[in-house]
């Protein structure tokens, strides 16, 4: 169609590239059901410029979160809270002050956060809901239980037994 005013669309760069150009001549992707944009095909046509914006929002956008305009916030990550928090455990591990089950127990929740959060996602940016939207995915996949929960009740079962326990205490 060469008499046509409709732009053509610009084929991908590559096969594995993450982003399509969508029929408004735009560098596109669908996330959580809805269109996100990352500039022109036309003035972008390899998408290196759309590529460096997917990847700096990729992590809020797959999180559920409205991206944050570069440079408009700055100070620690969750990613560097998370690490400097996992550096002062692994220093306890390694005294014999925690136990390796707990210090993996810790990695496990720090993945969970930066999953939800966003690795780089500034912490002066969370807020109240961000949490309401960890503990709904946390109940929603049944992790909601306490792991201690069964150790606790043979520990409690034991000590009535032996009457080291009153029955009235929780």
């Amino acid at each position: 169609m060469p008499n046509s005013s409709t732009p053509q669309k610009v084929p991908k760069p590559r096969p594995d590239f993450p982003l399509y150009c969508h029929a408004s001549n735009r560098w596109a992707k669908k996330i959580r059901g809805k269109l996100h944009y990352f500039g022109k095909a036309s003035t972008d046509p390899k998408g290196k410029k759309a590529l460096g914006l997917w990847l700096d929002q990729k992590d809020e956008l797959l999180s559920g979160r409205t991206p944050r305009r570069a440079g408009t916030t700055t100070g620690p990550t969750v990613e560097d809270i998370c690490n400097e928090f996992f550096a002062h455990k692994d220093e306890l591990r390694k005294t014999g002050e925690i136990t390796e089950r707990t210090y993996e127990q810790y990695l496990a929740t720090g993945k969970r956060l930066a999953k939800a959060f966003g690795h780089k996602t500034p912490v002066d940016d969370l807020v109240a809901d961000d949490f309401r939207h960890l503990r709904a995915g946390i109940a929603k996949r049944g992790a909601q239980r306490d792991t201690n929960r069964p150790r606790q009740s043979a520990l409690r079962t034991r000590a009535l037994a032996n009457d080291i326990l009153p029955e009235s205490s929780p």
